[in-house]
């Protein structure tokens, strides 16, 4: 019933803007994936030996299948965007977990325990840009849920896509869903921009504690881009003073939403020219919070605070000219935590190098190509055991780095993860070649994805797990 009303009501609205719009464009996307075939072989560390999963098919990817139903309208000076994401059935897209919340039918429990879909809504985005004196001044406002949102100020990197740098507004990190903002286009600068914003409606039960100025101007967020035409280059830079959770449970953080989790700066240059045949971006990601801790100081017996910081640096590039016929693409990512950042007395590194390239068969519409990624962590504690799988996962971190590529965990995983309280060392490998036919808007892949594991604290996992993933990708 939620699901109807919210798509008949997404239909008025459409209706409703074609009536004045000057022009309208509807589109899609749709990328579904079933494993025809999977298997896992892991080594636990309170088992003797290997054990080796019976082979088996899977319906559909994690997702319930990634169905979106885009609409876009310029009336006047007007742009008016929506987009739709359901799963495979028509319903919810993510198993069982609401994921964009009608605040109507809220329950009062926070937003990730909600019982059924009758909270939530298939609306992934609703937003309107409204332009003035002659597209030298923009105002953004409405929703901005799906896959996160920047505005075009954040490159993605070539292999791992995007980055570990949080944008504008999205659904990872609750009340930023919502975003008000102003662009700044001045001609008299060309190449620049910058946009300035806050959260509006922040979805919590108690969220009236968030309406004061104090909040409110903590809360903005600020970027710029210039590009640099001569030389074909450019910068963009960004800077959120504080990033608010509107949901503790299943994070590290819980609590007063009203608190800060952490600051974030960033800045990225990208260099699609530099040289001949060899596209580039690079990018520094810096993040600082306060870590406490209460009667933490043992001689005293009194609260405990330590300012401490997150640095992720990212480079990638793609190689178009370097062997004939082949397009290769590299990338590395490094992150370092300081002291307290991921918990207190916990310190850690972590690296992923991929490597990806196609080559196209000539004559044909066929191609053929791999994806290849290495993972290495280091920490002082083993804390590496978050959420479902060993990965640094936590309210301060946002999920920033994993040791399973594209959700290639294993059942059961984190009741056998490494154990806290002594270092750990953590590595994996990942490869996935496949063949692929394309069509005009669109391609069907046919792959096998590979993936070893060795993580070791006090105890070690050792896991190698296999599947031959089907993919259909279209788009209008």
């Amino acid at each position: 019933m939620k699901l109807r009303k919210s798509l008949i009501g997404a239909a008025a609205l459409t209706l409703g803007s074609a009536l004045f719009a000057q022009e309208i464009r509807i589109g899609g996307y749709v990328d579904y994936t079933s494993t025809l075939a999977t298997q896992v072989v892991h080594n636990f560390a309170d088992e003797t030996s290997w054990d080796a999963s019976e082979v088996a098919a899977e319906f559909g990817p994690v997702q319930n299948g990634i169905h979106f139903l885009n609409l876009d309208a310029t009336a006047l000076n007007v742009d008016f965007h929506t987009n739709v994401w359901i799963g495979s059935g028509g319903g919810a897209w993510y198993a069982d977990v609401p994921q964009y919340i009608d605040r109507s039918s809220y329950n009062g429990s926070n937003a990730f325990s909600l019982d059924g879909d009758d909270a939530s809504t298939p609306i992934g985005q609703m937003w309107v840009c409204t332009h003035f004196f002659d597209d030298q001044l923009r105002f953004y406002t409405g929703n901005f849920a799906s896959n996160g949102w920047s505005a075009g100020y954040i490159f993605g990197g070539y292999v791992l896509g995007g980055q570990k740098i949080e944008g504008l507004a999205g659904r990872a990190m609750g009340s930023d869903a919502a975003f008000s903002g102003i662009e700044i286009l001045p001609r008299k600068i060309t190449g620049l921009k910058a946009i300035v914003g806050f959260p509006i409606a922040p979805f919590v039960d108690s969220y009236e504690k968030f309406n004061d100025w104090g909040h409110f101007i903590k809360s903005v967020k600020f970027i710029a881009q210039y590009k640099w035409l001569l030389y074909n280059r450019t910068f963009n830079a960004g800077i959120r003073p504080n990033t608010f959770m509107t949901n503790g449970d299943g994070y590290a953080f819980s609590g007063d939403y009203t608190k800060s989790l952490f600051g974030e700066a960033f800045l990225q240059v990208d260099m699609p020219s530099l040289v001949y045949g060899i596209m580039m971006n690079a990018s520094y990601d810096i993040r600082w919070r306060k870590a406490e801790e209460s009667g933490l100081n043992l001689r005293s017996g009194k609260d405990w605070s330590y300012t401490t910081f997150a640095h992720i640096a990212q480079f990638s590039s793609k190689f178009t000219s370097l062997v004939e016929g082949w397009t290769f693409s590299l990338e590395d990512r490094f992150a370092y935590y300081q002291p307290h950042y991921i918990s207190i007395n916990e310190m850690a590194v972590y690296n992923v190098f991929g490597v990806s390239g196609e080559h196209p068969i000539a004559g044909t519409s066929y191609a053929f190509g791999f994806n290849t990624q290495f993972m290495y962590g280091q920490d002082a504690n083993g804390t590496a055991n978050g959420y479902n799988k060993p990965t640094y996962f936590d309210a301060y971190c946002s999920d920033l780095i994993t040791f399973d590529a594209n959700f290639m965990g294993l059942d059961g995983e984190e009741n056998h993860a490494p154990e806290t309280g002594a270092s750990g060392r953590y590595f994996s490998v990942y490869g996935y070649p496949y063949m692929q036919k394309n069509f005009a808007n669109g391609y069907a892949r046919l792959g096998i994805e590979l993936q070893y594991k060795h993580l070791e604290t006090s105890n070690t996992l050792e896991a190698f797990s296999w599947r031959v993933p089907l993919t259909l990708t279209f788009w209008w």
